[in-house]
């Protein structure tokens, strides 16, 4: 239980990092879909009883997504479509 509260405030400190540091640079909108967009999956794999890091993968000690047979990763339309 102390585990699962530790990494909710490690995850909420991140998310607002994120927010922090994308608006004192001054990006668009958009940049702001792609964290969304890998958040909005795992959250929708973890309701649904999968493993959020099945559709990820270490290369070369970097975290990537998986893609599909068509090589295509999951958008924003297709997760809300998903619902």
């Amino acid at each position: 239980m102390a585990n699962n509260v530790m990494l909710e405030s490690y995850a909420r400190d991140t998310a607002l990092k994120l927010v922090y540091h994308l608006s004192k640079n001054g990006v668009a909108c958009k940049a702001y879909d792609e964290p969304l967009r890998i958040l909005l999956r795992a959250r929708h794999d973890l309701a649904a009883g999968l493993d959020p890091a099945d559709w990820l993968e270490c290369v070369n000690g970097a975290i990537r997504e998986k893609t599909d047979p068509a090589g295509q990763v999951s958008t924003l339309d297709t997760l809300a479509s998903a619902r």
